[in-house]
């Protein structure tokens, strides 16, 4: 999956999540791996307790989805891979500000 996405965690597979977890990703262009970094696995709660305490008043938390042009392009195994469980989290965030 890596491959087509671009970047890839090292991770095995089915083991278990532990909030901020260091591991590597592999980045992909045209196939072969052309860089790698370290990065940081956090869980919801973990980015919501940022955002509280960072004073964001509301945080939406975007469900990540394929249209249906992209799950022809993509196939539905790479599709469902890519959502169960998302690869990505997105999410909209808003700051009141007082006078």
């Amino acid at each position: 999956m890596g491959v087509k996405l671009g970047a890839q965690i090292l991770k095995k597979p089915g083991s278990l999540f532990l909030d901020g977890e260091i591991v590597e990703i592999n980045f992909y262009a045209d196939g072969v791996v052309c860089g790698s970094s370290k990065i940081a696995l956090h869980s919801r709660e973990f980015y919501e307790n940022c955002f509280k305490n960072s004073q964001f008043s509301t945080v939406e938390w975007i469900t990540p989805h394929f249209t249906d042009h992209a799950k022809q392009a993509l196939g539905d195994d790479f599709c469902n891979q890519c959502l169960n469980p998302p690869c990505d989290i997105m999410f909209k965030c808003t700051k009141s500000s007082f006078i």
